[in-house]
């Protein structure tokens, strides 16, 4: 480049600030994405001028997010924004090419720095320092003696995995192919295949024969237990179930507490996040949580309300509601204390969804020592907590084919199994065989039967529900109450007839409206 150039570096993090900080004692050289504050004291380096136009662009090493946005330290930008500032032939550095850039800047000139293996090696020393940096400064706990899970074995894993060992840290690999394996053993460190591991969830979900066989397991065993009745079946299979349940989270939970940086996963998990508010909006928030509240509990098709009708009179209905709530928030709340200082402990994304659990987390597991005993332990927590809500949901077709035909208990359930059988095959091929199938406003089939339940029969079935007890046109409040203050316990008051009539109805009216934006 010579003196002419205007170069112009945009996004990325405190890296391209610095890089850019080195070119402006050459060259004329700003940036965009970044505050006046960012950049270093004499450096020469400036804040973007929209008057100038610029012939040279420096991108991030990802230059584009998955929205199509340049990622910043200050928010995304808009490449479109950038494709203003600079001259239509403009030279580009850019780390990976990413072919939506040659739509944005057709004419231009493009350099894809990292097909450079020196510049790629050269990158890797500092990425390596950095990360360590921010895991001393961070980290409650020093690095020697720390086991730590290094995914992938290519040129950054390499020097950070140097790095660490002169640390005195406990390293393993998590590496894709035999390769990665072999340099990890010439780095004198443990590994561990990922694609053995993570590839088992995702063969799983590609076979249809073997989840077929899954189902038909769960769905099979789910109505032979209801099939014996409520006291006989379901109750003695859920009691010990639930106590072993318990048993199980407590454990998971302490052990979860007691590894290392299990005090920032606390952190993450429990402290309210401004940014996080910020960015979904605190109305999104308080939906989302009712939603979630109405699906943790079962409200509005019938698996809570056919529970409830079983109940004894002896106490009140407030006080069995009380008591449902704080087990299932205790419950919950323990679930988020078992992953989330795992997660951070051993630097797992805490947001990662159904592959946290079933990919990202045995890889954990196999990393952590007696992960074998832990990992069989939360997948039995898993299991009995899933088997609970099929018990749940099946227990209400049997009574419904029981109560409107008339029919034995053990015939409804016969029926209720083959179809069940049949119902659920839409569900495994939407994940294989009509993986492209698109139905509810391009929702997969899994995506569409979750709208269905989440979006719709839940706050449906539940304003229905609601408006039956407390309107004229259905039981009524009066008999409603008189019903729920039955037995002993706390009982609830007259006065709140007002907000069961007009405000809880309008709160779910709210929730399905935002369930269908």
């Amino acid at each position: 480049m010579g003196e002419k150039h205007k170069i112009l570096s945009v996004g990325g993090d405190m890296r391209s600030v610095y890089c850019a900080a080195r070119l402006a004692t050459e060259y004329d050289t700003s940036i965009l994405g970044f505050d006046a504050e960012d950049i270093p004291h004499g450096s020469g380096l400036h804040i973007c001028d929209a008057s100038k136009k610029y012939d040279t662009l420096l991108l991030p090493v990802i230059p584009l997010d998955s929205d199509g946005m340049i990622p910043a330290e200050n928010g995304s930008i808009d490449p479109e924004e950038a494709a203003l500032l600079v001259d239509s032939r403009a030279e580009i550095f850019v780390g990976r090419m990413d072919a939506r850039l040659r739509d944005i800047f057709p004419d231009a000139r493009f350099t894809d720095y990292l097909s450079r293996e020196d510049v790629c090696l050269k990158n890797a020393v500092p990425t390596a320092e950095g990360a360590v940096m921010i895991a001393l400064s961070e980290l409650p706990v020093t690095l020697s003696g720390l086991k730590i899970l290094i995914v992938g074995m290519g040129r950054i894993g390499t020097a950070l995995t140097e790095i660490l060992k002169g640390f005195g840290a406990d390293v393993t690999a998590a590496v894709r192919n035999e390769g990665g394996a072999a340099r990890a053993r010439l780095h004198g460190v443990k590994s561990v295949r990922t694609e053995e591991i993570g590839g088992v969830f995702s063969q799983m979900l590609s076979s249809p024969g073997e989840m077929t066989i899954f189902m038909v397991i769960v769905v099979v065993l789910g109505f032979l237990v209801c099939s014996f009745g409520v006291q006989k079946g379901l109750e003695r299979i859920t009691k010990v179930m639930m106590i072993a349940l318990l048993a199980l989270i407590v454990v998971l939970a302490v052990h979860s507490l007691l590894l290392p940086g299990a005090a920032e996963g606390m952190k993450f998990y429990l402290l309210p996040s401004a940014e996080s508010i910020r960015t979904n909006g605190l109305g999104n928030i308080i939906t989302a949580a009712m939603n979630q509240a109405f699906f943790t509990l079962s409200l509005g098709i019938a698996a809570m309300e056919i529970f409830g009708s079983y109940m004894s009179r002896e106490h009140t209905l407030a006080g069995e509601a009380t008591r449902i709530c704080a087990l299932d928030t205790f419950v919950a709340i323990m679930a988020g204390v078992i992953i989330f200082p795992a997660c951070f402990s051993y630097g797992v994304q805490p947001d990662a969804g159904p592959p946290l659990i079933f990919q990202t987390l045995p890889s954990v597991f196999v990393n952590m020592e007696g992960g074998r005993l832990w990992g069989t332990l939360f997948f039995l927590f898993m299991t009995f907590a899933s088997f609970s809500t099929v018990l749940a949901v099946f227990e209400n077709l049997l009574a419904f084919a029981v109560d409107t035909f008339g029919i034995s208990r053990k015939k409804a359930s016969l029926i209720g199994c083959i179809a069940m059988l049949v119902l659920s095959m839409p569900c495994i091929l939407g994940f294989n065989v009509w993986g492209d199938l698109q139905l509810i406003g391009a929702r997969g089939v899994q995506d569409s039967e979750d709208f269905l339940v989440s979006s719709l029969l839940l706050p449906i079935g539940s304003l229905i529900y609601l408006l039956f007890c407390v309107s004229r046109w259905g039981w009524g409040f009066d008999h409603y109450l008189a019903e729920a203050n039955t037995g002993k316990g706390p009982k609830l008051p007259r006065w709140l007839r007002p907000y069961f009539r007009y405000v809880l109805p309008l709160l779910i009216i709210v929730i399905l409206v935002q369930g269908l934006l």
